[in-house]
């Protein structure tokens, strides 16, 4: 294409192809625009045309109104979307709507969850862990803290939290044998059948239900009781 609008057609054809090998466009889903610099318009996509076969000629410029500028094809059908964001997003030069697989999985896991009420079941599982930790700690008489972030369980047995970062030379003596510690602990919780992040995270979902997360306290019990001291 030569024209006025031919570096920003042959801009949008160029583009389009790194998200089509990559697999975030394919066949006709999805759309890619660029802003004409200098001017209130904007060259993009046509509606059901395949990216791999896609050349210049099928590219369409319209001004901000949607008024068609160049092109003879018919316009992706989000457009008026573009437009949009070119109007009041002056720092944009372009845009790329697309549909991946990644993104169609996020949406129905999101919707899913939403459906089962996942998160908040998740929370109280977290809780039930957590009350669960708390009591064993209280029984043992441990130094140890557990809380709940979310669904997000924290059973704090070496005190790296308290760690002072503004005493560089004490933190580097006491960071190893905590380290150590944590390591020490997470091993004892895996040979017992508890897998946890760093020795101190635990992580609740629906699945969780009370005879699994009763089970999971024995197990913790079983390792907290034999801490020396206890």
């Amino acid at each position: 294409m030569i024209g006025r609008y031919a570096s920003s057609v042959e801009q949008v054809v160029a583009t389009c192809r790194a998200p089509l090998e990559r697999g975030y466009l394919k066949a006709t889903e999805g759309n890619v625009s660029v802003r004409v610099p200098g001017e209130q318009a904007f060259a993009v996509t046509p509606s059901s045309c395949d990216y791999a076969k896609m050349r210049a000629d099928d590219i369409i410029v319209l001004d901000f109104e949607q008024k068609r500028l160049e092109g003879a094809r018919k316009a992706s059908i989000e457009a008026g979307m573009h437009a949009a964001v070119y109007r009041e997003r002056a720092y944009i030069g372009g845009t790329l709507s697309a549909n991946p697989l990644s993104c169609a999985a996020g949406y129905f896991a999101i919707t899913e969850m939403e459906r089962t009420n996942a998160p908040v079941i998740a929370g109280r599982a977290g809780d039930r862990l957590t009350a669960g930790l708390c009591d064993i700690i209280r029984r043992c008489r441990l130094p140890f803290v557990a809380y709940n972030q979310g669904s997000i369980v924290h059973l704090e047995t070496s005190g790296v939290v308290l760690l002072d970062l503004k005493h560089p030379f004490r933190l580097a003596k006491e960071l190893k044998p905590r380290k150590h510690m944590l390591e020490e602990m997470g091993a004892a919780y895996t040979a017992n059948g508890v897998i946890t992040l760093a020795g101190s995270r635990m992580y609740t979902s629906m699945a969780d239900t009370d005879d699994v997360i009763d089970a999971a306290l024995e197990r913790f019990e079983r390792v907290l009781a034999s801490v020396e001291g206890a």
